[in-house]
């Protein structure tokens, strides 16, 4: 419930002036905006009475202003104040007779949260809000800690002998809520609602975050059962998780965990239009760290451990192969390794680190191997690591076996398993011979003197010409002709795609503009309204109509006045302007004369009118939306 604060000392911060010159000003403000409402500015907090780390709110409620700053915020020892912004922003527009109010109003919101128990004075807070500054009284503010006695109790779980570094572990994260027992009502309350007690976006979950999130996307929750402990009942809902530890100590993360739970101390019933029913009263909030068992993680033992062992711990199965198989030296080979999980874990293999085959003397030897490290994707229980290899020689038959090391926790043993080897063919690599090449320059060997002293003679001789002769064929020119079928699967998926950006764009113009594309279609709709109507009342409902969306004004019928001050202001000359007069309060007089005149056709006249209307020079942007909507005012 907010209580409403003695408000409001005004400081005014703006040159003091001669009191006779103040009413004048405000005479002639009131004169000129009398369709505006006088500012205020008044200050509403939640309660004064609250838990350590929950807030409270100040609001300061501004009315009719739009030049206002943020609050300037006191430094209180135990309280955490801070400013969070605008917290609602509402309009209203009425029209009365033709006369237009609008009043505006925006909330700002500060918090204030106690983070020690106490009582504590907030001092004024100051707003400036055109040019004048509003101060706040003082707010007493009396902060108490939640005691927890037991009523939520926080436990982590793991196994009962140690685990080695990487060794999978199971952890189990068990909330204790007690049950609630309501004082005056005979009505048992079900794990189910006890749950939503609990607060999960203010809680810190640590490594069990994950297991919560698989089971809000499969839309699932913790499932409660009653137990009794230390005599007392209560709802136990277990989350479990399973890790791996990648070093000595605790578990990253785990030591963070706590569980905010709002404990009850009693029920009400609902004021709500839509529930009849109990609810829930004088909540707690209570933040309970979790109590953390002995989790004992062991170091791998250093003896038997292979050279290329890199840290996998479980138990695998390796295979591989190679694509192509049949090349020539230096041709580049796809090594797939793939590595099985026996045990179907899929979370070890998300961290499993390839075999260095670079550092391998198996391959090495025979192969061209890059170091860079191997990036493997996972499938199901399987991970691949893929690696390009190039063979040295033609000498070389076959991709040894490929040796991984895993350690198995089963047995606390090193293991190295094997894969097969993979035959291959290769071939001596394409060499180009130098009588290879000055036969296809278009020279015979006999005709190729190469020795020292002929090239000196010819270069004195010849000079530059005597460089060796480029050949015709070299200076032919290639060229490739573009079909039509190819020239236009080119062009067709850019204009495809600058035409769908631009329809889209266009709706999306036509949507934050509507008065706008009511003002350009405003023509088009007169006209096919005038089409089926000859009566000069419905003709001169068209007019007013026609020229108030031309306006960018709501789609209603203006009056007569109305009408030609937005004419005129559009630039409407003075002879059409006596034309439109004259027209509406025709239209005018036969509606009052009733049957004089009121059957007269009128939509010659209208047509004609709109006509040299449409010429005006109406503006139709959206930035001129504001002034507009003020011109009837």
């Amino acid at each position: 419930m907010k209580h409403t604060m003695k408000m409001i000392q005004n400081t005014v911060i703006r040159r003091r002036v001669p009191c006779w010159c103040a009413l004048l000003c405000l005479v002639a403000i009131l004169g000129v905006t009398g369709d505006v409402k006088a500012q205020n500015v008044s200050v509403s907090f939640t309660n004064n009475q609250t838990w350590v780390d929950t807030p409270i709110q100040i609001v300061f409620t501004v009315e009719n202003a739009s030049d206002f700053g943020e609050p300037v915020l006191p430094q209180v020892d135990g309280l955490k104040i801070q400013y969070e912004g605008a917290l609602n922003r509402s309009s209203r527009i009425t029209i009365i007779n033709g006369r237009r109010e609008e009043s505006r109003t925006v909330d700002l919101a500060i918090s204030v949260t106690p983070t020690r128990a106490g009582t504590f004075v907030i001092p004024n807070i100051q707003l400036e809000v055109e040019g004048i500054t509003y101060n706040s009284s003082d707010v007493r503010l009396t902060a108490v800690a939640p005691v927890n006695d037991g009523k939520v109790l926080v436990d982590v779980f793991g196994p009962d002998t140690s685990v080695y570094v990487g060794e999978p572990v199971q952890l189990s994260l068990q909330i204790w809520i007690e049950e609630f027992e309501p004082a005056g009502y005979e009505v048992e309350i079900p794990e189910s609602t006890m749950w939503q007690l609990v607060k999960a976006g203010d809680s810190d979950w640590g490594p069990f975050k994950k297991s919560l999130e698989q089971m809000a996307a499969n839309r699932q929750r913790p499932s409660g059962r009653s137990e009794i402990r230390d005599g007392r009942r209560y709802f136990v809902y277990e989350i479990e998780r399973e890790l791996r530890p990648t070093g000595l100590g605790s578990i990253e993360g785990l030591s963070d965990v706590s569980v905010a739970v709002s404990y009850p101390t009693g029920v009400e019933r609902s004021r709500s239009i839509f529930s009849s029913g109990l609810q829930f009263s004088g909540l707690i909030p209570l933040r309970v760290h979790a109590d953390i068992g002995d989790i004992g993680i062991k170091p791998l033992p250093e003896e038997g451990k292979p050279d290329y062992f890199r840290g996998a711990v479980g138990n695998f199965v390796v295979k591989s192969s190679a694509r192509p198989r049949d090349v020539a030296v230096g041709d580049p080979i796809t090594l797939s390794f793939m590595v099985g999980n026996v045990r179907n874990d899929e979370s070890v293999l998300d961290t499993l680190r390839p075999p260095p085959l670079h550092l391998m003397s198996e391959l090495i030897g025979d192969f061209k191997i890059p170091s860079d490290p191997i990036a493997g994707t996972v499938d199901g229980d399987i991970k691949v690591f893929t690696q390009t290899l190039r063979a040295r020689s033609a000498d070389v038959e076959a991709i040894p076996p490929i040796p991984f090391a895993f350690f198995d926790p089963q047995t606390e043993t090193y293991k190295t398993v094997y894969t097969q080897p993979i035959p291959l063919t290769v071939s001596p690599a394409e060499s180009l011979a130098m009588s290879d090449i000055t036969r296809a320059s278009g020279t015979s060997p006999e005709q190729n003197d190469d020795s020292p002293s002929s090239r000196l003679e010819s270069a004195s001789e010849k000079g530059l010409a005597a460089n060796f002769p480029v050949n015709s064929t070299l200076l032919t020119s290639s060229g490739r002709d573009i079909g039509a079928g190819t020239a236009i699967v080119a062009v067709a998926p850019p204009i495809g795609f600058c035409a769908i950006a631009l329809l889209l764009a266009r709706s999306r113009w036509r949507r934050r503009n509507p008065m706008v594309v009511l003002a350009r279609g405003a023509r088009a709709k007169a006209l096919a309204t005038l089409q089926a109507t000859q009566e000069l009342a419905e003709s001169s409902r068209c007019v007013r109509v026609y020229i108030s969306e031309k306006s960018c004004l709501p789609a209603t019928s203006a009056t007569t006045s109305e009408s030609l001050h937005l004419a005129r202001v559009a630039g409407a000359d003075t002879e059409l302007l006596h034309e439109l007069e004259g027209f509406l309060h025709m239209s005018e007089r036969a509606g009052y004369a009733r049957e004089e005149g009121l059957h007269m056709n009128g939509r010659d006249e209208a047509v004609r009118l709109i006509g040299r209307l449409d010429t005006c020079h109406w503006k139709t942007f959206s930035a001129d939306l504001t002034e507009k909507s003020e011109v009837l005012s």
